[in-house]
């Protein structure tokens, strides 16, 4: 080979184009404060898409219990005794796969209570579906998605003109949803 040609594939070595480590090195350090910044300015918005989404999933819960409860007593013509644990309930009767989880924070279970709740516009003892352990903000999220709350206020107790909603005098709320009004 002579030594021109050796010169050529030298230099041509020499007068690659890329970026080098600390080039790269700079140019994150760039995004990641740029990202730092708008969090900053716009707030997290991973934190309210968690609210949001658990939000979402209560009211969906509830509307499963409800529907299932529904189909049952129109196909069984009996009404459901509870979600599941006994032969009677939704779950046990395949009108319910499992019985619903509450989303992460929220701890407790959803509770089907033939007592206490006479507030949807009945002279009787309505049957339905709670879920208590709510967060405010996640309380507020559901009633803004289940039927358009945007004052932020959270009632002291159950409304008769609201289907799901979430209620309570304290942190933490209850969500309910009626399935059987008397």
């Amino acid at each position: 080979m002579s030594t021109t040609m050796k010169k050529q594939k030298a230099s041509g070595l020499r007068n690659q184009k890329g970026f080098t480590l600390v080039e790269m090195l700079i140019v994150l350090v760039l995004i990641g404060l740029a990202v730092a910044l708008m969090v900053g300015i716009f707030g997290n918005p991973f934190a309210n898409a968690s609210v949001d989404s658990a939000a979402t999933r209560v009211i969906d819960d509830l509307r499963s219990i409800e529907g299932a409860a529904q189909s049952y007593k129109a196909k069984e013509a009996a009404t459901p005794t509870g979600i599941s644990g006994t032969a009677t309930c939704l779950v046990e009767k395949g009108y319910l796969k499992v019985s619903p989880t509450a989303p992460s924070p929220i701890s407790n279970a959803y509770n089907w209570t033939t007592t206490g709740v006479t507030a949807f516009g009945s002279t009787g003892t309505d049957t339905v579906v709670t879920l208590a352990g709510i967060n405010t903000d996640i309380c507020k999220a559901i009633n803004k998605a289940a039927y358009g709350d945007t004052t932020g206020t959270i009632p002291a107790s159950v409304s008769g003109t609201k289907n799901i909603q979430c209620y309570g005098s304290a942190d933490p709320y209850t969500a309910v949803i009626p399935v059987f009004v008397q």
